[in-house]
């Protein structure tokens, strides 16, 4: 949808062209400041000074459980019924093959703004990921300070296929163990780490690796260790 107005200003004419786009944009209840920021940022866009050609974003919002696929399957469809040029939101490892599976067979780009399951080479090419995994960079520490065992901590079920790729990049030749703990109670955690500190006595350096679900999970596992 586009407008087009005539400016007339003493003798010169100029076209100035506004084009309104609309992002479908498909946010988990629970995502309160993520919305906040949504929010703040399409309000800086507009308000800047596009000259003669400007982009103004407008925005069709759905509140879904992100983890219900049944759910994230009506939002997307909502969203397409109002007109949308692309989707935008999160995603969680139940749910990122629904995203993949309706973005490529319906030719909509759904942008997702937290880590996937995504491979380059799945043959998906309408969901783009603008929060890459640090999977490589987790690689590459062990590989360079040659660890050959890795305590792997987490809180979700997120967390589970970044340890598979973990796995996948030492496999066939190995080399590297990774024991996978999950942190069922994070008030605890402190009986958790000290638990862990005792269950191998064959080395007295650990190296542990903390994927958890949010900031203020890691600050209460910082929190709790001496």
């Amino acid at each position: 949808m586009s407008s087009l107005q005539m400016l007339s200003l003493g003798t010169f004419d100029y076209k100035v062209t506004w084009i309104t786009c609309c992002l479908g944009i498909i946010v988990d209840s629970s995502e309160t400041e993520i919305i906040a920021v949504l929010k703040r940022l399409l309000y800086i866009h507009n308000s800047k000074d596009g000259g003669t050609n400007r982009v103004v974003l407008t925005a069709s919002w759905y509140s879904a459980d992100i983890d219900n696929n049944c759910d994230l399957i009506k939002a997307i469809c909502r969203r397409l019924e109002t007109g949308v040029f692309l989707l935008l939101g999160s995603s969680s490892s139940r749910s990122y093959n629904i995203i993949q599976s309706y973005s490529h067979a319906l030719h909509v780009p759904y942008v997702v703004y937290s880590p996937t399951t995504n491979h380059e080479s799945d043959g998906y090419d309408y969901d783009v990921t603008v929060s890459p995994s640090y999977v490589r960079a987790v690689v590459d520490v062990i590989k360079f300070f040659n660890w050959d065992k890795v305590y792997y901590v987490f809180d979700s079920d997120n967390a589970l296929w970044e340890l598979q790729r973990l796995h996948d990049a030492f496999s066939p030749k190995g080399g590297v163990i990774f024991d996978g703990r999950r942190v069922r109670n994070l008030t605890s955690s402190h009986d958790f780490l000290r638990q862990l500190d005792r269950f191998s006595t064959s080395s007295s350096v650990k190296r542990i690796v903390l994927n958890l679900s949010s900031r203020e999970a890691y600050q209460r596992i910082l929190n709790q260790v001496n």
